[in-house]
């Protein structure tokens, strides 16, 4: 659905009086897409592997424009860079250390500082999570729908959850005490969400590798 299909909707169904004007409803529909994105760790939101390239000396590599957390960073070697609090790494490595081999990171205001600043150029992968992203034309954009034909990021058959969500904020608004039923509406769309779109494994039956990716210990033999 696109922005246009979802606000009118809402001033189809229910909020098509002269109180209420469409600005309202779209920021209501905005509201929701905010809702939605930090309702679950939903697979869209996530970025593997990004390549963070360091130069001699570089504390702060340039973020990828949708960075907004980050899960872990590795080496180029791939090896794990240990995460600090912001306090404590400013501790570690405060300005005016010397180069070296980085062994830890932190991040302040969606950008990662390394410590030490390495001492050869370098490439790092970052997993990360995503800012909140939209789709405009087919292109990943930041920022929330704002344009008629602007549509979520997610999947298409779950476009509709916003239609409930921008209703039940609406009907908060204006003091509605008959939302309980668009509340199960919503709920029953968000948790078809969950399910297709949390996660990407399913049934994995395999134990998992042992220690620095050892074949696990043979499985133990049924006692007669």
């Amino acid at each position: 659905m696109t922005f246009q299909q979802i606000y009118t909707e809402l001033t189809d169904m229910r909020f098509n009086t002269q109180a209420v004007k469409l600005a309202e409803v779209k920021r209501w529909v905005n509201a929701a897409e905010l809702a939605v994105w930090n309702a679950a760790d939903w697979v869209f939101k996530r970025k593997a592997a990004a390549t963070l390239a360091v130069t001699i000396g570089g504390r702060t590599p340039t973020m990828p424009a949708d960075f907004g957390r980050a899960y872990r960073l590795y080496t180029d070697a791939g090896l794990r860079v240990d995460y600090r609090e912001p306090d404590l790494f400013e501790e570690l490595y405060p300005s005016g250390v010397a180069n070296g081999t980085v062994q830890s990171y932190t991040v302040i205001d969606r950008a990662i500082h390394l410590g030490p600043a390495p001492a050869t150029a370098v490439n790092f992968k970052l997993a990360y999570e995503k800012r909140y992203t939209k789709s405009v034309a087919g292109t990943p954009t930041l920022g929330v729908m704002s344009g008629d034909t602007d549509t979520p990021i997610w999947d298409a058959e779950h476009h509709y959850v916003l239609v409930p969500w921008a209703m039940i904020l609406g009907m908060k608004l204006e003091n509605d005490p008959t939302g309980d039923a668009v509340v199960a509406e919503r709920d029953m769309l968000l948790q078809s969400m969950i399910g297709s779109l949390v996660e990407g494994v399913r049934g994995e039956v395999r134990p998992p590798p042992g220690p620095l990716g050892q074949a696990p210990p043979p499985a133990a033999k049924a006692s007669k």
